[in-house]
């Protein structure tokens, strides 16, 4: 009997020592915490997580996405996500909670400009309608949630308003040419440099049948080149 007790005790410890060297062998991955996974869920999809749970080796992880609710099945050892499924909520093709009609009578509302173009954009994961005024306009633009109807973003008219008023106009760039080489103008081109910096082309004629092109900078009216075709 005795025996029998002292092979028992001998093979339990057997077995709790072998687990233990695999519980710490290179082998064993652990399990991520709720907040890990959370954290791996956030990484994969921009939206708020509502609920996390473990079931047998896997995370049920509940998330409000800008289309809808859904379920998501993560590995509980690596966090890759193994199965999605739509719970609730709108597919791509169902109707915003904002139509186009109700975003144009925000913006109307809102700024009383007139409207040029209205354009539904996914931007950081959120719905938005991005609503494009008339080039007078004091606003380029203004974004609105698809969803909620909040104006997310106003963007001015300055920098537009300022270029516009910066840059030289063709008569302008013309007198420069025609200070440089005499003669009549024959065509004047508006360019920009692979860098954004405006210049304009102008063809000049003379009397001998010569023709010149005078690059002028679009801003400082320096002359940056003159090529003579025979």
């Amino acid at each position: 009997m005795k025996n029998v007790i002292f092979l028992f005790v001998l093979m339990a410890g057997l077995i709790v020592s072998a687990l233990g060297a695999w519980r710490f062998s290179p082998y064993f991955t652990p399990e991520m915490s709720p907040e890990e996974i959370e954290q791996a869920v956030q990484e994969q999809y921009q939206g708020d997580i509502t609920s996390v749970e473990k079931q047998n080796g896997t995370y049920e992880v509940m998330t409000e996405l800008d289309r809808g609710t859904y379920q998501l099945q993560v590995d509980a050892e690596d966090g890759a996500v193994t199965g999605v499924t739509r719970v609730a909520g709108n597919s791509t093709g169902d109707t915003e909670a904002l139509t186009e009609e109700e975003a144009r009578a925000l913006a109307e509302e809102e700024t009383d400009f007139s409207i040029e173009e209205i354009s539904r954009e996914t931007r950081e994961g959120t719905a938005v309608y991005v609503v494009e005024f008339a080039e007078d306009e004091a606003l380029e633009e203004i974004t609105i949630d698809a969803r909620s109807g909040d104006i997310l973003e106003e963007k001015a008219e300055e920098d537009r308003e300022e270029r516009r008023q910066t840059v030289l106009s063709e008569q302008e760039a013309a007198a420069v040419a025609q200070e440089e080489v005499n003669g009549e103008v024959d065509d004047v081109d508006f360019e920009k440099s692979d860098a954004g910096e405006p210049f304009y082309y102008v063809e000049l004629e003379q009397n001998d049948d010569d023709e010149a092109t005078v690059q002028v900078h679009g801003i400082t009216g320096e002359i940056l080149s003159v090529t003579w075709d025979d």
